[in-house]
């Protein structure tokens, strides 16, 4: 069962025609992460396998995480890095066409 909203937390920063998305998903490794762009509606899909034990306390959620997120205009992706448990996504506003 995929866990919406809390399961992935985010900060967005705009500069000028840039945007920068910090994504934090730890314990999630780079490979179990999908990030799809349409327009200026971006779904981020990530896994975080469940973990044998008995758990004392639980917070991380577990299975598959998604987050849909609108942006405020139209981008393309420039770059993307994955390092300690943040995806950071740096986007440019498109073209008016």
């Amino acid at each position: 069962m995929a866990e919406s909203f809390f399961g992935i937390v985010f900060d967005l920063l705009e500069e000028g025609d840039d945007l920068f998305l910090e994504i934090a998903v730890p314990g999630v490794l780079e490979t179990d992460i999908d990030v799809t762009l349409d327009g200026i509606r971006l779904v981020i899909r990530a896994e975080r396998p469940p973990t044998s034990g008995h758990f004392l306390h639980s917070e991380l959620k577990r299975g598959v995480l998604i987050r849909d997120i609108s942006l405020p205009f139209a981008v393309e992706l420039l770059e993307s890095r994955f390092d300690e448990g943040v995806l950071r996504l740096h986007f440019k506003r498109m073209e008016a066409r």
